[in-house]
């Protein structure tokens, strides 16, 4: 979760690997710490979360209040499927300010390996576009 009192605000389980991953991010200014327990119900003070919880495809993530007040907050999935994940599902009931999976993710990964394997650049945007066409069928 990135929001204006820090550069990067770290949630987990567990306040180790809240803390071990919270040094991964100290280059890029302020880094908190906060465990779930912890997430006020407000959250307008977020400008993105990003949820990269294991199990984003069956569920919310349990940390995630029941109310919030998106509407200022994008909301990125590293998961994606053939419908909103639930956290994006969540979040576009809470009126974020947008929604993106990370079908995105995928694609420019893919193709910055297969550029690096074949130097031969792929252009990413009509391979995209087929993928989400065919994924909201």
């Amino acid at each position: 979760i990135i929001g204006k009192d820090c550069a990067v605000s770290v949630i987990n389980r567990t306040q180790s690997r809240s803390i071990s991953m919270a040094k991964q991010f100290e280059g890029v200014g302020k880094v908190g710490v906060i465990l779930p327990e912890q997430l006020a119900e407000d959250l307008n003070h977020f400008d993105m979360i990003i949820n990269t919880t294991p199990a984003q495809v069956d569920q919310i993530p349990a940390f995630l209040p029941q109310k919030a007040d998106l509407q200022q907050t994008y909301c990125y999935d590293i998961g994606y499927a053939n419908t909103y994940t639930p956290f994006l599902d969540w979040a576009l009931q809470h009126q974020a300010k947008a929604v993106a999976d990370g079908l995105g993710m995928l694609v420019e990964q893919a193709a910055l390996s297969f550029t690096l394997w074949h130097q031969v650049p792929v252009n990413t945007a009509p391979v995209l576009t087929l993928l989400q066409e065919t994924q909201r069928q």
